[in-house]
């Protein structure tokens, strides 16, 4: 394994213009790696003793449908003439987490569970360092964009998708697939609280809204018309050391974290392989996130 090939030659973000309109609409995602490609171009370059069976963590824990979502929200808003940019990480979480700030340092963890930009089973410091430029140039790249899109009056979707329930792993080390495959046995998985359908992350964890009220309300309409569950900090916080947060504090009223469950979008939904996003579903999640930003 090696990491010599350089950091501006590998493709860590994919920019997409969708509209007839300059974009009003930026939807970052800094979660967009889900297939074993991503998985493998980055795999391949490491030099770190990484755990068996890493692939699978990352199936589990990578954001898959997001991007479907995205293009959805894209191509509703473009029949009304509006624009929409969509910013996609393409490095897998499972090495480095474009949704952490790194200039805080990249083994930071929290109370609230945050697990840290560079994950401790990346040991190399020629890996750790190589990773650190890839998290930087991604951010280059979303910054420029929130810049033009949001800092000109525009609005953000931050958009992810998560597991349907939440499960407590402790510290991500190199028995992190033996320990999710226990936690995901039938009986034990049917212990782990069930997450909402839908969670916009609108608040810090001491309550200060970051977010538009009245947006938010058009959204919460919107899901709940065609009868999905929406709640609002209902599995998270805009927690310090995120981008998110970041970003919200850095546009406040503009920008709108959503968490979708992943099991409303996959065709079928199996955490440990790389799953299948339906299209229909996409398209019904996508909705009411477009609708909300053009009320009929």
């Amino acid at each position: 394994m090696s990491n010599d090939l350089p950091v501006h030659d590998l493709q860590v973000v994919e920019v997409e213009d969708h509209g007839p309109a300059r974009p009003q609409l930026l939807v970052e995602i800094p979660h967009a790696a889900d297939s074993m490609a991503h998985f493998q171009t980055v795999r391949s370059h490491l030099r770190s003793r990484l755990p068996d069976r890493l692939e699978e963590f990352f199936f589990v824990n990578t954001d898959v449908g997001t991007t479907a979502v995205a293009r959805a929200v894209a191509e509703r808003l473009a029949e009304r003439g509006l624009g929409t940019r969509i910013v996609r990480c393409l490095v897998p979480r499972t090495f480095v987490d474009c949704n952490r700030d790194l200039s805080v340092g990249p083994d930071v963890r929290t109370d609230d569970g945050l697990t840290p930009a560079i994950p401790g089973y990346v040991q190399a410091p020629e890996d750790r360092a190589w990773l650190g430029d890839l998290h930087r140039r991604y951010h280059r790249v979303a910054s420029s964009a929130y810049e033009e899109i949001v800092g000109r009056g525009g609005r953000c979707i931050n958009l992810h998708t998560y597991a349907p329930r939440t499960v407590q792993l402790g510290v991500i080390g190199n028995d992190i697939v033996t320990a999710l495959r226990r936690a995901y046995e039938p009986d034990a998985f049917e212990g782990w609280p069930l997450r909402p359908e839908v969670d916009l992350i609108t608040e810090t964890p001491e309550g200060l809204l970051l977010g538009d009220a009245a947006w938010l309300r058009r959204v919460r309409e919107e899901y709940e018309a065609i009868g999905v569950g929406v709640e609002e900090n209902g599995a998270y916080r805009l927690i310090p050391d995120t981008m998110g947060r970041v970003y919200a504090e850095r546009y406040p009223g503009r920008l709108l974290c959503v968490e979708v469950r992943r099991d409303l979008l996959a065709d079928p939904y199996d955490p440990f392989v790389e799953m299948k996003i339906s299209g229909e579903k996409a398209s019904r999640m996508a909705r009411p996130l477009a609708d909300s930003l053009v009320p009929d």
